[in-house]
């Protein structure tokens, strides 16, 4: 896999090791910081947490469109194996954009709560 992802920044110029870094590390600090603060087990989060999802979103999307822009050049199924893994890494961050949803949380006047409030 090594080989594919040395392949693919020659191709494409991007550099995908530190966007695979930066995607674990992200994973590391801000996921459980994100999580506890949409279950409603802390009261208030690091906005930086929430700037970094966004960011992470908008790089995931960037990585997947290098597979639709250079497909031409992309030539063995090792390709469409990174594709797949890079989207599998995309559908987990759509997923924690979506923990309101997923924990049931509603948004009050002091962050989110683990209930539905009604007005």
């Amino acid at each position: 896999m090594k080989d594919i992802i040395i392949e693919f920044e020659k191709v494409t110029k991007y550099p995908l090791l530190n966007f695979l870094y930066s995607y674990r590390q992200f994973m590391l600090e801000s996921y459980s910081e994100i999580d506890r603060y949409f279950s409603g087990i802390v009261p208030a989060i690091d906005n930086q947490y929430l700037v970094d999802l966004k960011n992470m979103t908008a790089e995931c999307q960037k990585v997947l469109s290098y597979f639709k822009n250079f497909s031409n050049k992309f030539d063995n199924c090792g390709y469409w194996e990174l594709m797949e893994m890079i989207d599998d890494l995309n559908t987990t961050i759509e997923k924690i954009n979506k923990l309101p949803k997923f924990r049931r949380t509603a948004l009050t006047k002091r962050g989110y709560q683990p209930f539905i409030q009604i007005f």
